[in-house]
Protein backbone atom coordinates (compact mmCIF):
# COMPACT_ATOMS: atom_id res chain seq x y z
CA UNK A 1 0.00 0.00 0.00
CA UNK A 2 2.38 2.38 1.11
CA UNK A 3 4.87 1.48 -2.41
CA UNK A 4 1.50 2.55 -4.12
CA UNK A 5 0.75 5.24 -2.85
CA UNK A 6 4.20 6.86 -2.80
CA UNK A 7 4.64 6.30 -6.68
CA UNK A 8 1.07 7.71 -7.11
CA UNK A 9 2.59 11.08 -5.67
CA UNK A 10 6.13 10.45 -7.18
CA UNK A 11 4.45 10.55 -11.09
CA UNK A 12 2.20 13.68 -10.08
CA UNK A 13 5.64 15.26 -8.84
CA UNK A 14 7.87 14.85 -11.46
CA UNK A 15 5.21 15.61 -14.11
CA UNK A 16 4.55 18.86 -12.51
CA UNK A 17 7.79 20.30 -11.40
CA UNK A 18 10.88 20.15 -13.26
CA UNK A 19 14.24 20.50 -11.43
CA UNK A 20 15.28 23.37 -13.52
CA UNK A 21 12.43 25.32 -11.87
CA UNK A 22 13.04 23.87 -8.08
CA UNK A 23 17.15 25.34 -8.86
CA UNK A 24 15.55 28.37 -9.29
CA UNK A 25 13.35 28.47 -6.32
CA UNK A 26 16.87 27.64 -4.56
CA UNK A 27 19.21 30.09 -6.10
CA UNK A 28 16.37 33.05 -5.27
CA UNK A 29 16.76 31.34 -1.10
CA UNK A 30 20.17 31.51 -1.74
CA UNK A 31 20.77 34.59 -2.86
CA UNK A 32 18.85 36.71 0.08
CA UNK A 33 20.43 34.00 2.57
CA UNK A 34 23.89 35.69 1.12
CA UNK A 35 22.69 39.13 1.53
CA UNK A 36 21.34 38.59 4.88
CA UNK A 37 24.68 37.06 5.68
CA UNK A 38 27.05 40.04 4.57
CA UNK A 39 24.87 42.36 6.13
CA UNK A 40 25.55 40.99 9.56
CA UNK A 41 28.94 40.46 8.78
CA UNK A 42 29.41 44.37 8.00
CA UNK A 43 27.47 44.94 10.88
CA UNK A 44 29.17 43.01 13.18
CA UNK A 45 32.77 43.97 11.84
CA UNK A 46 31.80 47.88 12.01
CA UNK A 47 30.63 47.01 15.79
CA UNK A 48 33.83 45.16 16.87
CA UNK A 49 36.73 46.73 13.80
CA UNK A 50 39.67 43.95 15.80
CA UNK A 51 37.37 41.17 15.65
CA UNK A 52 38.69 39.16 12.57
CA UNK A 53 35.46 37.40 11.62
CA UNK A 54 34.88 35.72 8.59
CA UNK A 55 31.68 33.54 8.88
CA UNK A 56 28.64 34.08 10.51
CA UNK A 57 25.65 32.18 11.64
CA UNK A 58 22.40 33.36 9.81
CA UNK A 59 19.67 32.73 12.17
CA UNK A 60 16.33 32.10 9.66
CA UNK A 61 14.05 32.48 12.11
CA UNK A 62 14.92 35.57 13.67
CA UNK A 63 11.78 37.95 13.03
CA UNK A 64 13.55 40.46 11.38
CA UNK A 65 13.55 38.54 8.12
CA UNK A 66 9.84 37.97 8.45
CA UNK A 67 8.93 40.72 5.61
CA UNK A 68 11.61 39.93 2.98
CA UNK A 69 10.18 38.55 0.16
CA UNK A 70 11.50 34.35 0.63
CA UNK A 71 9.86 33.90 -2.98
CA UNK A 72 9.27 34.54 -6.37
CA UNK A 73 5.91 35.65 -7.43
CA UNK A 74 3.92 32.80 -8.18
CA UNK A 75 4.88 30.66 -5.52
CA UNK A 76 3.79 30.62 -1.65
CA UNK A 77 5.59 31.06 1.14
CA UNK A 78 5.18 28.42 3.66
CA UNK A 79 7.46 28.98 6.38
CA UNK A 80 11.36 28.45 7.79
CA UNK A 81 13.29 26.76 10.37
CA UNK A 82 17.37 27.65 11.33
CA UNK A 83 18.49 26.41 7.92
CA UNK A 84 15.58 25.76 5.55
CA UNK A 85 13.41 27.64 3.64
CA UNK A 86 9.68 26.17 2.90
CA UNK A 87 8.07 26.88 -0.28
CA UNK A 88 4.26 25.68 -1.84
CA UNK A 89 5.47 24.86 -5.85
CA UNK A 90 1.31 24.15 -6.29
CA UNK A 91 -1.38 23.32 -4.28
CA UNK A 92 0.06 19.63 -4.12
CA UNK A 93 4.01 19.81 -3.27
CA UNK A 94 6.20 21.53 -1.21
CA UNK A 95 9.94 21.91 -1.66
CA UNK A 96 12.46 22.65 1.16
CA UNK A 97 14.95 24.48 0.47
CA UNK A 98 18.27 24.34 2.27
CA UNK A 99 20.75 26.99 2.64
CA UNK A 100 23.17 25.63 5.57
CA UNK A 101 25.58 23.58 3.17
CA UNK A 102 23.15 20.51 3.29
CA UNK A 103 23.20 18.77 6.61
CA UNK A 104 19.53 18.59 7.51
CA UNK A 105 18.79 17.60 3.72
CA UNK A 106 21.13 15.40 3.34
CA UNK A 107 19.76 13.25 6.64
CA UNK A 108 16.41 13.75 5.92
CA UNK A 109 17.47 11.68 2.33
CA UNK A 110 19.22 9.18 4.07
CA UNK A 111 16.49 8.48 6.35
CA UNK A 112 13.79 8.16 3.44
CA UNK A 113 16.20 5.88 1.98
CA UNK A 114 17.22 3.59 4.35
CA UNK A 115 14.06 3.44 7.11
CA UNK A 116 11.98 0.41 6.99
CA UNK A 117 8.18 0.18 6.31
CA UNK A 118 7.08 0.53 9.88
CA UNK A 119 9.17 3.95 10.40
CA UNK A 120 8.08 5.40 6.56
CA UNK A 121 4.61 4.83 7.12
CA UNK A 122 5.39 8.53 10.00
CA UNK A 123 7.43 9.86 7.58
CA UNK A 124 6.44 12.22 4.76
CA UNK A 125 7.57 11.02 1.32
CA UNK A 126 10.65 12.49 -0.31
CA UNK A 127 9.45 12.77 -4.20
CA UNK A 128 12.63 14.45 -5.72
CA UNK A 129 15.40 15.94 -3.93
CA UNK A 130 19.06 17.61 -4.96
CA UNK A 131 21.71 16.13 -1.89
CA UNK A 132 25.09 15.59 -1.44
CA UNK A 133 26.45 12.50 -3.36
CA UNK A 134 27.54 9.88 -1.47
CA UNK A 135 31.02 8.15 -2.36
CA UNK A 136 32.48 4.49 -2.38
CA UNK A 137 34.50 5.24 0.73
CA UNK A 138 31.30 6.43 2.69
CA UNK A 139 32.13 10.00 2.49
CA UNK A 140 29.99 12.40 0.92
CA UNK A 141 30.60 15.31 -2.04
CA UNK A 142 29.26 18.39 -0.93
CA UNK A 143 28.21 20.51 -4.19
CA UNK A 144 24.33 21.31 -3.46
CA UNK A 145 22.03 22.16 -4.42
CA UNK A 146 20.32 21.10 -1.71
CA UNK A 147 16.01 20.99 -1.41
CA UNK A 148 13.79 18.49 -0.71
CA UNK A 149 10.22 17.88 -2.84
CA UNK A 150 7.43 16.66 -0.57
CA UNK A 151 3.61 16.22 -1.08
CA UNK A 152 1.85 19.15 0.63
CA UNK A 153 0.15 18.27 4.02
CA UNK A 154 -2.81 19.24 6.03
CA UNK A 155 -1.50 20.66 9.22
CA UNK A 156 -2.07 19.00 12.38
CA UNK A 157 -4.13 21.02 14.95
CA UNK A 158 -4.57 18.19 17.38
CA UNK A 159 -3.01 17.94 21.03
CA UNK A 160 0.21 15.93 20.63
CA UNK A 161 -1.06 12.53 22.61
CA UNK A 162 -3.83 12.18 20.43
CA UNK A 163 -1.41 11.73 17.50
CA UNK A 164 -0.80 8.14 16.68
CA UNK A 165 3.47 8.67 16.11
CA UNK A 166 4.28 7.62 19.99
CA UNK A 167 6.08 4.63 18.54
CA UNK A 168 8.53 7.46 17.48
CA UNK A 169 9.10 10.25 19.68
CA UNK A 170 11.86 9.30 22.00
CA UNK A 171 13.83 9.54 18.32
CA UNK A 172 11.63 12.42 16.54
CA UNK A 173 10.07 15.34 16.92
CA UNK A 174 6.67 14.66 16.96
CA UNK A 175 5.05 18.45 18.00
CA UNK A 176 1.94 19.35 16.47
CA UNK A 177 3.57 21.70 14.20
CA UNK A 178 6.01 18.79 12.79
CA UNK A 179 2.85 16.52 11.87
CA UNK A 180 0.49 16.79 8.68
CA UNK A 181 -2.19 14.94 7.11
CA UNK A 182 -2.27 13.10 4.05
CA UNK A 183 -4.70 10.76 2.61
CA UNK A 184 -5.59 10.15 6.58
CA UNK A 185 -2.20 9.38 7.80
CA UNK A 186 -0.63 11.62 9.94
CA UNK A 187 3.20 12.25 9.17
CA UNK A 188 6.14 13.63 10.33
CA UNK A 189 6.86 16.42 8.20
CA UNK A 190 10.67 17.21 9.30
CA UNK A 191 13.05 14.57 10.00
CA UNK A 192 16.34 16.11 9.68
CA UNK A 193 17.64 15.98 13.11
CA UNK A 194 17.45 12.64 14.25
CA UNK A 195 18.32 11.35 17.66
CA UNK A 196 20.71 8.32 17.01
CA UNK A 197 20.19 4.98 19.06
CA UNK A 198 21.44 1.58 18.86
CA UNK A 199 17.72 1.13 19.74
CA UNK A 200 16.46 3.06 16.90
CA UNK A 201 18.90 1.06 14.27
CA UNK A 202 17.04 -2.17 15.33
CA UNK A 203 13.75 -1.19 15.51
CA UNK A 204 13.36 1.19 12.32
CA UNK A 205 16.38 0.35 9.47
CA UNK A 206 16.74 -1.98 7.17
CA UNK A 207 19.09 -4.65 8.79
CA UNK A 208 22.09 -3.79 6.60
CA UNK A 209 22.05 -0.66 8.03
CA UNK A 210 23.97 1.00 11.09
CA UNK A 211 23.77 4.64 12.41
CA UNK A 212 26.39 4.34 14.76
CA UNK A 213 29.52 3.91 12.49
Amino acid sequence: MLKKEYNILMASCTKRHSKKEINKLYEHVLNLYNQIRESDLKTIRKEWPDFQLEEVQVELTDPKHSKLKWTPDGYEYLGRGNDRVVIGLCEEHVVKIDTAGGYQTDEEVWIWKNANDKLRKYLCPILEFSASKQLGDGTYLNKGPYWIVMPRCEQSTGAIDELPLSEISEFFDVSFYNIGKKNGRFLLLDYGNLYRSENLEKKFFKKEVSLLD
